[in-house]
């Protein structure tokens, strides 16, 4: 690290950071597009900044999952079956981290995200309660798309991953912001695994950086996660459609 900072302030300010972005991100997700930009600027190389980002991240990520499923707000099938093709696909973008820019990437998310946005604004009631929909077979290949899609994305860069499940769960499984803010643990967890051991194996993960970080974000998580039936269904639209549009424009300004 460069950065003119003592080593022991930067771990107590990814600890602090961890536990803060945590809060808001085990929830609505989007984390990573506050986290890898702040572990840049402390003088982490860009492919370090967004592996030992992917490390620290897995601590919010089993702590929320930990925490949804003592609420039964988890859907273990659905979210396993997701978990399978998003690891697949984040053994490839993990590989691409070195050789593929993700300038167009951002970009064409960052209007995908627009174009969906539209879609909850449009439908004020998607999201808010469960909703029995009788699955078929399209539903189930879209959703396997989606999360190898969402996987390569989640290996590569990932930063908003866990918004985009909650897209794919909440539209096409039905699912309410509570139940998507638990099942979405399940496949951000396998996909997360997937690419902080391809690199670790690359020796691309600052383990005094990362450990501070999955702390905190664990921390954070487990707190976030503890009052989500508190906020509800409705704030969590609210929040989620906030963080969307703040995201959306973060990428494509930068």
């Amino acid at each position: 690290m460069t950065s003119s900072i003592s080593v022991e302030w930067i771990l107590i300010l990814v600890f602090l950071m961890g536990v803060v972005v945590s809060l808001f991100a085990t929830l609505v997700g989007g984390g990573s597009l506050v986290t890898i930009p702040v572990l840049i600027l402390l003088g982490l190389p860009s492919q370090v900044a967004i592996a030992t980002n992917r490390f620290g991240n897995i601590g919010l990520l089993l702590a929320g999952l930990y925490k949804f499923g003592e609420k039964k707000l988890v859907n273990f099938k659905l979210g396993s079956i997701l978990a399978v093709f998003s690891v697949l696909g984040s053994i490839v973008g993990a590989n691409l981290v070195l050789k593929a820019s993700d300038l167009a990437l951002r970009q064409t998310i960052a209007i995908m995200t627009f174009l969906v946005l539209g879609i909850f604004i449009l439908k004020p009631q998607i999201g808010l309660r469960h909703r029995d929909l009788e699955l078929h077979w399209g539903h189930w290949v879209l959703g396997i798309l989606l999360s190898f899609g969402l996987g390569i994305y989640g290996g590569f860069f990932g930063a908003a991953v866990g918004t985009f499940f909650t897209y794919l769960q909440v539209l096409i499984f039905g699912e309410s912001f509570l139940e998507s803010a638990g099942t979405r643990k399940i496949p951000s967890t396998a996909l997360s695994l997937a690419a902080t051991f391809i690199y670790m194996w690359h020796q691309k993960v600052l383990y005094t950086v990362g450990f501070s970080l999955f702390a905190g974000m664990a921390l954070g998580s487990y707190i976030g996660a503890h009052y989500s039936t508190v906020l509800g269904n409705l704030w969590l639209r609210r929040l989620f459609i906030l963080v969307v549009v703040i995201l959306a424009a973060r990428l494509l300004i930068f």
